[in-house]
Order: structure tokens, then sequence, then C-alpha cells
């Protein structure tokens, strides 16, 4: 099956089922197909053909989800992209990509072509938004994608001929070098799909609230898998507006929550999150790193009749590689769980012999889910793909039950004096304090040590919490090797558009 195969079986099954509801207006599963149809048929007019890559630059809303599957229509391959990023980032994606042409919002076009500079202009550029000639400046080939849908309705378009056809590339957070790009087959993204939909037992009648971005692994998680039952798509409009967010998923009545551990780490100290009550809410799920055990214990106290699934999982793997049954949440506590329906995962030595219970070794992943490659990339795929495994660079423990615990991925490792201190370790500690909302620790330069910790703290209110305090509260917890040298409080920490801590900006 292909993810245009899947997408015309749910509009044929559920035509009138709400697909997204967003500020701009609701949109039927009839509604986006026939707009999707347009789009594609004017791609294909554009000359687009079948592995041709087309840039999405969208916030998520529904001429996202139109675009997407528009793309998807014409045989091309999507390459979604977070349309806050920098002309700088930008020019080089544009250049990796050699993308045929751009969908983009008319907020960012003057940033586009800062982009572009000296390189050759797309061959179009659809624009979602008001048009000026001032906001085109000197861009050839714009068109406005409203005066496209609004065109009479054409033939079907579809050019994927096979599941093993290149679907989708998603480009890595680029936290330490340049971003990749994962390259993701129809394939690999329909059996992460049909695995991520079996275990949390999505149907028609699910409605998730989306507050991670489309173009994010997690968040195309999200979309695929509830097109692919025919549920809705609940879109918040800004996550920074906590208690709005919260208003919203009682109003829509939504059963289903995704973030990331931040995002739970916001709503729990500085929302009525805790306060509310969720008539709906059957499950919530959080991946993009390791949930303190402090959120989840939060989680299971205001959200007693709520599912919570801790997931682990890489873009490499089309999203999704693990997760922990709720009913194993307290009894496995710091678990990712086991791998999930179509994936094995065995924690390897370095000589690739599996580990003993208790021995730390590195996670490897077999299954459909995984990437294709990394595009333009041939080394670093070599390095991450060796034969059918995905070598994920994460380091963890597995027990005698078969549950993996990770210990920290090896990029991260802080190397002080003789010891091996991975900065989750000392997060989960300050993460406990009542006053810290989120904190990161990492390793600079020490000339004894060869590096010492360094912790940054978002606490409740600037006044609320000093160093001395949490350091001593730390000590209750922590052995000595493993306590800050130093705690520096910042507003905020500087992260990823899916909400990852940039440590490489911290350092």
């Amino acid at each position: 099956m292909t993810l245009l195969e899947m997408f015309h079986w749910t509009v044929a099954k559920h035509p009138d089922h709400e697909a997204i509801v967003h500020q701009s207006g609701r949109l039927t599963y009839r509604d986006l197909s026939e707009k999707a149809c347009r789009l594609s048929s004017c791609l294909v007019q554009r000359g687009v053909r079948a592995g041709d890559r087309v840039i999405l630059l969208l916030e998520n809303s529904p001429s996202y989800l139109i675009s997407y599957f528009g793309v998807l229509a014409s045989g091309a391959v999507v390459v979604a992209l977070n349309p806050n990023t920098t002309s700088h980032e930008l020019n080089y994606l544009l250049s990796d990509s050699r993308a045929k042409g751009i969908i983009c919002h008319a907020s960012i076009l003057s940033m586009l072509e800062s982009a572009i500079g000296c390189s050759p202009f797309p061959e179009f550029i659809l624009v979602d938004g008001c048009l000026s000639l001032d906001s085109v400046g000197g861009i050839p080939n714009v068109e406005r994608l409203a005066d496209i849908l609004e065109v009479a309705n054409q033939p079907p378009v579809s050019c994927v001929s096979s599941d093993a056809d290149l679907a989708q590339i998603i480009y890595t957070s680029g936290t330490t070098g340049k971003p990749k790009g994962v390259m993701l087959t129809h394939r690999g993204l329909i059996a992460n799909t049909e695995s991520i939909v079996s275990y949390l037992k999505l149907s028609e009648r699910d409605r998730i609230m989306v507050i991670l971005p489309f173009f994010y692994s997690y968040g195309n998680s999200l979309l695929l898998t509830h097109v692919f039952v025919g549920g809705t798509l609940v879109v918040a409009e800004q996550f920074v507006f906590l208690n709005k967010v919260v208003i919203q998923m009682v109003q829509e009545q939504v059963t289903g929550f995704s973030g990331v551990p931040s995002s739970y780490s916001m709503l729990l100290k500085q929302s009525v999150f805790s306060r509310t009550r969720f008539e709906t809410l059957r499950y919530v799920t959080c991946a993009g790193g390791a949930l303190s055990t402090s959120s989840i214990r939060a989680l299971q106290e205001c959200l007693p009749d709520t599912e919570i699934y801790v997931m682990y999982g890489q873009t490499e793997a089309s999203a999704r590689l693990s997760y922990l049954e709720p009913s194993d949440l307290t009894r496995k506590m710091g678990s990712i769980g086991k791998g999930m329906p179509g994936v094995r995962l065995r924690v390897l030595r370095k000589d690739g012999t599996e580990t003993l219970p208790g021995e730390v070794g590195e996670i490897t992943a077999e299954g459909d889910c995984l990437m294709k490659g990394y595009w333009n990339n041939p080394v670093e795929t070599c390095r991450t793909l060796r034969g059918s495994r995905l070598h994920t660079g994460d380091l963890a423990t597995i027990d005698k039950e078969g549950f993996i615990f990770i210990v920290g991925r090896k990029s991260e490792i802080i190397k002080s004096g003789s010891y091996r201190i991975h900065p989750v370790e000392i997060e989960e500690v300050l993460n406990s304090h009542p006053d810290v909302v989120e904190s990161a620790a990492v390793g600079i330069d020490d000339t004894v040590l060869g590096e010492c910790i360094l912790a940054f703290v978002v606490a409740r209110s600037m006044n609320s919490l000093s160093s001395f305090e949490l350091l001593h509260y730390a000590r209750t917890f922590l052995p000595g090797f493993k306590l800050p040298r130093k705690i520096v409080f910042v507003e905020q920490l500087p992260k990823t558009s899916s909400g990852k801590i940039k440590r490489a900006a911290l350092r």
C-alpha cells in the first residue's frame, strides 16, 4: 500500500468526517481530497514528474494537508521544512534537495528570496496567503495557491507505482552539523503508521490535539495515523498560550494528546492543565526525549483515567521504534519499553554481540519502517545503516524481561575525570524540584577534569529559587561527581522546532 492508496481508502470510507480543525476553518476528507486532486493536476501541468522534490514551507494548517497529499498524488516527494528557518539554512536545504518547486506562506517570501540568492530559482512557487507586488519582489513564477484550488476539478493524477518509491524526505534538526535528509518510502511510512495505529487502538472516533509541527517526524506520524483511520487533527493555534490549548482540548473533545517532555513540563507547571477535567481524553503519548519520573507521576495523578504511553523513536525509523504499555509504566519507570509490532530492537556491544542484562550497549533496530538512507550522503548512510540494521547512537541497557532503559546518547555523554555521565541523570533530579520548569546539563572544558558540569535552569519565576537551594536539593539524589559545578538561570532553553534542547548552543 502507498500513502496515496491509504488516503483514497479513507476518503471513500469517511468522506464527511472532519480531517482537520484549524482557526481558519474545518475541512472534511471529501473537501481535502478534492483540493489535493486539483493541486496534483496543477503540479503535473507545471512539469512535476515522479521522484521530483517539492518543498513545503507551511505551518500546520489545512493548506499543509492539501499540499502534502497533492504533492504525493503528482508522484513527487514531499520535503517539508520548518518555515521559521533562517535564509542561510534554507539556502543549503534548497541546494541539497534540488527541489522542483516550493509551496510556502506569503509571510516568508522575502526570506525565501534572500535564501535563493544567486542560485537558480525553483520552477514554480505556490503561495498560501495574500500576495502583493512588494511581497513578490524579484521572485519569478509565483502564483497564489488559492487560485489554483478554485479551478474546476481535474481527473485524479497518480504517478506512484510502488510502495518502495520515495515518499518523503525529512531533514534532521541539525543540532550538531548540517541537517541530513532522511529518505522515507511509502512502505516504511505505512509500516510505521499501521504499528502505531495498532498499539494506540486508533479509530475514526479519535481526535488528536496537535501541538507538534507536521514537518517534524513525530508530528508527521500524528498526521498519517489519523488520516489512516479517518480521525481528526485538531490544530492548536499557538502552544505558547498554554491555557488556550487546554480550553481547546476540552471544547473539541479530543481523545488524544502528544508532546515532547518540555510540552508536559510546561503544561503541568505553567497552566491549568492539572486542574482541568478531560472527559474524553483517552490517551497521551510522549517521545522526543526522556519524560522525567516527576512528570510521569504528576500525569498519573491528574489524568487517572487516561492511558500514558512513553515512546521512543528516530526520524530514521519513520518516527517510532518502541513503546511502553501503560500497564507497565509504574513497574518499569524510566523504560522505553520494547520494540513495537514489526520492529526488532537489540542492545549490542561494539563487536556486534548482544549485551547481558544491565550491561550498556547501543540500541539497534530492524524492520520495514527504516529509512532508505540519507539524501546525497552515502558516507553517513553507511555509518548508520549496516546491512538491515539501524544503529541509533543511543546507549542503553536491557533487563531480563526485555525492557530497554536508555542511558544516554553517545554524542551527549559528559566525560568528567574518569566518569562518564549522561545529562539526563542530572536533569531528572533538577526537574523534580517543584520550582523547576525544565533544565539542561552540558559538559564544558575544564583543565583538570577534561569537562565539568554546567546546568541551565528555567524556574517558575526568576526569584523563586537560588543556585544554593537547588544544589542543596540535588545533593540528596546525586553523588558529588554528578553535581553541577554551576547553575545558570535562564528564561528559556534554546530548542529545535520539535522541542529538543540544543545542547551545542548551550555550550
